[in-house]
Formats: C-alpha cells, sequence, structure tokens
C-alpha cells in the first residue's frame, strides 16, 4: 500500500470513528493504524501486540471485569455482542503517528458502547509509547496477556462465543499471576544464580557498561597480589605475577637480595615466637620451642636437650614474664653447666640460693633483674660454685661492695675470665680491689656499666693492673675525664681487641688522638655512643693512623655522635668498610646522600645496620641498600620519614637466605 493509499485510509478511519462515537451508539475502540495492521484487518488477521516490559495484569480485576460482561451478555440481545467483520468500522482514542504525519481522533471520551456495528478488533488493545499511561481496561488486560487472536470470517458471531472468549481470558491472566507470584515465592540459591535470572528475564542484558554482578564476582577471582610491593592487581594475561607499577622498576635492586618476599603481607609479628626471624618458613626446632615455651606449665623436665634450645625457651619466658620458683626447676640440675635465665623479677632470695645449691659444676651463670638478691646469696655462691667462668649479674642494686669483696677473693676469682657487671649501685672500691688483685691475669673481659664506682686516679690504677684483658666496657660511670681514661689504655691497650667507652660527658677528641690512636692498634670492635663532644677531627685523626689501617673495623658505634658528618663516614668506609660487619649511625642526622650512597657500595659484608634518625635516607637508597649488602640481616630506621610505605612493605632476603628485618617500620 502507497503512503497517499495510508493516508486516504486513516481519513476514512476517523470519518468512521466520528460516526461510531456519537450519540448512544458510538463505541471507542483502540488499535493499530499502521499499514501492516491494515493490511491483516482487510483479510480478518487479528495481531496482538505485546509489550514484554509491561506489567502483569491484575487478575482480580480481570476476573471481576469478565464476571460482569458475562452477565450483563448474559441478559442482553444476541445481536448486540455480535462481531461485525468489517474491518474499516473502527476507532481510534488517542494521536497515532504514521510516516512523520500525526492523525488524531475525534472521538468522545463519554460516548456510550455502540451495539450497532460491532467490531472484533474490540479484543485488541495498543498503547502508544509516547503517550502517558492511562487508566487500563479489563478489555485492554485481557489483550495483553494473550499473544495473538484469530479473529472469525464469518459475518456475525452470537453471543455465546464472545462470552467463552472473555472468561478463558480471565482465566488465563488469573493463571499468569500465580505463575509471576509463585516465580517471586522461589528462594535464591545465591547471589550469582540471581543475577542469572536477571539477565534471562532481560534478555541477558548488562546495560551500557557490559557489567553485571555476576562478571563483577568473576573480576574479583582474578585480583593477586604482586611478588614485587604486594599489592593487589588484576594480571592482564595469565600467570602474570607483577602489578604494571613494579614492572617499570628494575629488578636489579633485588636480585642481589636473594628474592623479593611472600605473596601475601604479614603485617603482624609473631609474638610469640621470639627467636624465629619473622617472615621466614619455621623450621621444626623452632616449632618445638614455640610449643614448649607455651605449655611450659606442663613440662615436668627438659631432659637432654641442647644448651641452646634451653637458651631460647628461657628467652621467650623471660620476655613473657614468667620466670617463677616452679619454672626455673626445668633449668637447674646438678649437672647443668649453664644456667641462664633473663628476668629474675619474681624470684626471691630462696629461689637464688635453690640455683647456687642444685648447680654445684655451673660454668656460665646469667642472673638479670635480680633485685631481690642479697648478699646471702653472693657469700653462697662463693662457697658453692666455684667452676664459673663466666658471670652476669644485672640489677643487684641490694648487694653491697663487702660482698662483692668476699666474691672476687674466693676461689671463683682463679677460673673467673668474663665478668658483666650492670646497675649494681653498690659496688666500690673494694670490690674492683679485690677484683684487680686476684683476677690479674684469668679475666679477660669486664664489663661495668650503670655502676657509680668513684673516678678518678684510683679507679685507673686499680684497672690497669688487669693485664690479661681483651674487652673493656666502661659504660656510664660517672664523672671520668680523658686522662683517666688515657691512662688505662696504656696498661691494657695492646692487648684489647673489643673496646666500648660509652656515655661519658667529659670525653672528647683528646681520648681519639691521644689515646685510641697510640695505645690501641689491634681493635675490631670500638663504641664511643653517647660521648657528644666528639668531632670531625678528633675521628679523622683516628681513622688516618697509619698503625689502625693494619687492623680493620668489624664494629664500630657511633651512636648519637651529632657532631659527626660525611667525611667522617667517607673516611671510615675508604678504610673499613670491606671489613664492616656491624654499622651504628643512630641519631647522624647531619649525613647526606653522598655518605649513604658510600656505605651502600662500601659496606658488602655488613649484616647490622642502625641508620635511625637520619632524614635523608629514602626509598631509592633502600633498595640499592638491600640489593647490594648481601649478608644484611637487620636494619634500624626509625625516624627515617623519607621511607614510604611502597619500599617498607616489602620483604627481602639476604645471600643465605635469611630475611632481612626492618626495624622501626611504620607500615608494619
Amino acid at each position: 500500500m502507497s503512503q497517499s493509499s495510508r493516508r486516504a485510509w486513516n481519513r476514512n478511519a476517523n470519518n468512521t470513528n466520528n460516526n461510531s462515537t456519537g450519540g448512544e451508539g458510538g463505541r471507542g475502540i483502540s488499535g493499530p493504524t499502521s499499514a501492516l495492521s491494515s493490511f491483516l484487518r482487510e483479510r480478518g488477521i487479528n495481531t496482538g501486540r505485546l509489550n514484554p516490559y509491561a506489567r502483569l495484569p491484575d487478575a482480580n480485576a480481570n476476573a471481576n471485569a469478565a464476571g460482569n460482561d458475562a452477565e450483563a451478555g448474559g441478559d442482553a440481545d444476541p445481536s448486540a455482542e455480535g462481531v461485525n467483520a468489517d474491518p474499516d468500522a473502527h476507532e481510534t482514542t488517542e494521536p497515532q503517528t504514521l510516516d512523520g504525519e500525526d492523525t488524531t481522533s475525534n472521538s468522545q471520551a463519554g460516548g456510550a458502547p455502540s451495539t450497532a456495528n460491532p467490531n472484533p478488533l474490540d479484543l485488541l488493545t495498543y498503547e502508544a509509547p509516547t503517550t502517558a499511561p492511562k487508566k487500563t481496561t479489563s478489555r485492554k488486560r485481557k489483550a495483553e496477556t494473550e499473544p495473538s487472536i484469530t479473529v472469525p470470517e464469518a459475518a456475525e458471531v452470537t453471543a455465546e462465543p464472545v462470552s467463552t472468549t472473555r472468561k478463558k481470558q480471565a482465566t488465563t491472566a488469573a493463571a499468569a499471576k500465580k505463575a509471576a507470584a509463585a516465580a517471586k515465592k522461589k528462594p535464591k540459591k545465591n547471589k550469582d544464580s540471581d543475577s542469572e535470572n536477571d539477565n534471562d528475564r532481560l534478555g541477558e542484558s548488562t546495560g551500557r557498561s557490559g557489567y553485571s554482578k555476576r562478571s563483577g564476582a568473576d573480576r574479583d577471582s582474578l585480583v593477586k597480589f604482586c611478588q614485587r610491593c604486594l599489592r593487589k592487581f588484576i594480571p592482564d594475561a595469565e600467570g602474570e605475577d607483577t602489578c604494571g607499577a613494579c614492572l617499570t622498576i628494575p629488578r636489579g635492586a633485588n636480585k642481589g637480595a636473594g628474592g623479593t618476599g611472600s605473596k601475601k603481607i604479614a603485617r603482624k609479628r609473631s609474638a610469640l615466637v621470639d627467636d624465629v626471624a619473622f617472615g621466614q618458613i619455621v623450621s621444626l626446632k623452632d616449632m618445638c620451642i614455640k610449643l614448649i615455651a607455651d605449655n611450659i606449665d606442663s613440662v615436668e623436665a627438659f631432659g637432654d636437650i641442647p644448651d641452646d634450645v634451653k637458651r631460647s625457651i628461657s628467652r621467650i619466658l623471660s620476655r613473657r614474664r614468667i620466670i617463677s620458683p616452679d619454672t626455673i626447676k626445668l633449668f637447674i640440675g646438678p649437672e647443668e653447666k649453664r644456667v641462664e635465665l633473663f628476668d629474675c623479677a619474681k624470684l626471691k632470695p630462696d629461689s637464688f640460693n635453690q640455683i647456687i645449691f642444685m648447680c654445684p659444676i655451673v660454668q656460665v651463670l646469667h642472673l638479670a633483674d635480680c633485685g631481690q638478691m642479697t648478699d646471702a646469696v653472693i657469700l653462697n655462691l662463693a662457697t658453692h660454685c666455684q667452676s664459673i667462668k663466666s658471670l652476669t649479674i644485672k640489677g643487684a642494686f641490694l648487694v653491697t661492695d663487702n660482698a662483692f669483696e668476699t666474691l672476687f677473693r674466693s676461689p671463683i676469682s682463679k677460673s673467673l675470665e668474663d665478668l658483666f657487671l650492670e646497675n649494681t649501685s653498690k659496688l666500690g672500691m673494694k670490690g674492683i680491689q679485690a677484683l684487680a688483685e686476684t683476677c690479674t691475669t684469668s679475666l679477660q673481659s669486664l664489663s661495668l656499666s650503670h655502676c657509680n664506682v668513684a673516678g678518678g686516679e684510683g679507679v685507673v690504677q686499680i684497672l690497669g693492673k688487669m693485664k690479661g684483658l681483651k674487652t673493656l666496657e666502661l659504660i656510664e660511670m660517672g664523672s671520668v675525664s680523658d686522662d683517666d681514661l688515657i691512662d688505662i689504655l696504656k696498661e691494657v691497650g695492646n692487648g684489647l681487641t673489643k673496646l666500648s667507652f660509652n656515655g661519658f660527658p667529659n670525653m672528647t677528641d683528646k681520648l681519639l688522638t691521644e689515646g685510641i690512636c697510640n695505645y690501641c692498634p689491634n681493635l675490631e670492635h670500638l663504641s664511643l655512643r653517647n660521648n657528644e663532644q666528639v668531632t670531625d677531627e678528633g675521628m679523622l685523626a683516628y681513622l688516618n693512623t697509619t698503625t689502625m689501617s693494619s687492623a680493620p673495623l668489624k664494629s664500630i658505634d657511633l651512636n648519637r655522635l651529632y657532631n659527626l658528618t660525611d667525611s667522617t663516614i667517607t673516611s671510615l668506609i675508604s678504610h673499613h668498610g670491606a671489613s664492616l660487619r656491624r654499622l651504628i649511625l643512630n641519631g647522624l642526622d647531619d649525613l647526606t646522600e653522598y655518605a649513604l650512597n658510600a656505605i651502600v657500595d662500601g659496606c658488602p659484608l655488613v649484616t647490622e645496620l642502625d641508620l635511625s634518625w637520619i632524614r635523608n635516607f629514602d626509598d631509592a637508597l633502600f633498595e640499592r641498600m638491600v640489593g647490594k649488602c648481601f649478608l644484611l640481616k637487620s636494619v634500624k630506621v626509625f625516624g627515617c620519614n623519607r621511607l614510604t610505605e611502597f619500599s617498607l612493605v616489602k620483604r627481602f632476603l639476604n645471600a643465605e637466605g635469611e630475611l632481612i628485618r626492618v626495624l622501626g617500620n611504620e607500615f608494619d
């Protein structure tokens, strides 16, 4: 049908509608007016239009409307319910658009239904998508539920078939309503199945973005952890284990470290396994130590286990503060040669005496935090334990100078080789004098820390008598001048391999230039921490001394020597960098990247580093350090605010496969 023919047909349809809707016999019909619909109507074929997004019909309203129509049809004249097969006898109540031309209807909204010319298209309905929704009649709802209705070719149809058709439509609508309600009551299996049902109802449509709930879940299952920075990312290709950001960073810095770390971020340190390196694969031995420490109350005896295992268990129990009179029974016995208790705060004098009486052949005795130790305990020690070679007593502030004098004049002095006294506030000149007179050649290591012994010439003359010393540690012993310390070095300096003069407020560069440079040629370990008056001048004089270059240092502690700058550090690295194993530079805030690069490049064998509070230490230097210091085991970075999470969250392994512990990591 041509365009002009369709326009003529529309004008005739409008005229017919105007005639059919006038008066009481008017009957408003809503239906399609396209050329295809007209062609089908001319041949008696009805094509129902279904809206897949329309609401489900109201079964109750349809049933009521069908019942009313059925009752009205039963009382009316059968001819009034007849169906006219003439396709031209129809009308439209809403404006329609055909080929860009608008056709409007002049039908009256309040007209009564017409019985003169019934139209079989009364069962059809059409809703223009551009118009606002109107009140839908039961007849229109029925049409939405039926996919298609075939119009009979006969010109006249009795009222009985029409009534039967309406009842069937109402029944179909009610069945559809029940099916929809049953579908809503079905339980949802899971989130994915629910999204699948939604996609089925909407024709598997996922919208503009192409994203659905199911596809989002599948996307989350692809998330991995980058092996370098340990952050989440979605790989572009199968088997990819590094994110795009890390691909732009060369791997050279990590090759020397021996690995890239674990795939998952372990944010918390194991508080129970104290002697197990964090992040490593725990060995069977370490697992057994942890198990014993966790169930120490159920252990009756250790039996024949190595001394290093007992030491590890003792450290764990001491850190948990559970060393008590009951637990010390596991560490003592007639055959014990080593007793090491690192927290004796809960032990009373009876417990200390029990240790002494039960271990007559003990050779290594380490007792820390001995706040309740008395003179009687020291006297029993001098009498019953005469084979001691190494004695460590810390925190025995109740023991007097007379008790120490008795101890050092006992037979213990003949076998004593190492003596460590810390926070023994009542140790005085009598005790030091007895020690120097009886342990002249046997004593090899002496450490006096926070002992308020009177300084001056008396201490110098006493300590200078111990010619066999190889280790001398004097830590915060009050006001001692440079001359007093130099006099000590004149007597014992030639044999010293380890020297610690820490916390002397009056010490200056003179000790370095006139004492250490001249009298300590064999030093391997040097500690000068907390001596704030030491400057670059004294350190350079010591480092550039010809006699010192022949004995390379293995350890140096320059903690809080604030006056030191790059010149001292670069000279230190140039002379001793290749042999250094331990380097402490805590608090040297004046160091620049020049000195830090010298440390990274010149200390390949260092195992312990302390670079805390050095503000110029950044991510790039950190990456280079873990790559070039092959044997590095621990590094302290407290206060290094230029280090970011990008570097600190990584885990690095040294050449021996051990995890490099980063202490002071604020992101850990």
